[in-house]
């Protein structure tokens, strides 16, 4: 059985410059991240153009990412995907 991937998602409360909000997260998370790009790098419309997903590294605590995140008066809410699974 492969890895368990550490997941985050981020929706920023504005849209801003997806370069700029992406070192924000970097700042915030720091060592324990491993890539933070736009969920939906096209989208205009702006409640999804402030949505990120967010890889941390595989020793990294998912704990301390939240809490560095939810710190941030620009960062609307970050929490882990959903599970998903067959009905």
């Amino acid at each position: 059985m492969g890895r368990t991937r550490k997941q985050l998602v981020v929706k920023f409360r504005l849209p801003g410059d997806r370069a700029a909000q992406a070192a924000k997260i970097q700042d915030l998370v720091g060592k324990d991240l491993r890539e933070a790009r736009p969920l939906f790098p096209a989208e205009t419309e702006a409640e999804l153009a402030c949505l990120f997903e967010v890889d941390l590294r595989e020793k990294a605590s998912l704990k301390r990412a939240l809490a560095s995140l939810s710190k941030d008066r620009q960062i609307e809410y970050a929490h882990a995907p959903a599970g998903r699974r067959p009905l």
